[in-house]
């Protein structure tokens, strides 16, 4: 009820602080939000990449973190695109299904 309201008022300090509160929900509302937070739109996009990384285990998750890469790639750009899937390569080197999805997206 409070998101439709804040939705529905376009009440986009209200909606950060929604998404800040659950970034996991960055995806839906980035594109609301880039304009005017496009800095803390890119944060939140890591901060939910970084999370869905964190708690993927089987190569399908690693498809779907690699999926929402390409979307944020859209908001943040080819070069803070890399730089995320460089860290994720570093952090998960342990991971060779999880390095080898993440060579098929650059």
């Amino acid at each position: 009820m409070y998101l439709k309201l804040i939705l529905e008022e376009n009440d986009l300090d209200a909606l950060i602080e929604f998404v800040r509160d659950d970034p996991s929900r960055i995806e839906e509302f980035a594109y609301l939000l880039n304009d005017r937070f496009s800095e803390e739109v890119v944060d939140l996009y890591k901060i939910h990449i970084r999370t869905k990384a964190n708690n993927s285990s089987k190569r399908t998750d690693y498809r779907g973190v690699c999926e929402i890469l390409k979307r944020y790639r859209k908001i943040a750009g080819k070069d803070k695109q890399k730089d995320m899937v460089n860290e994720l390569k570093i952090n998960y080197k342990n991971k060779p299904a999880f390095i080898d999805e993440l060579s098929k997206i650059i």
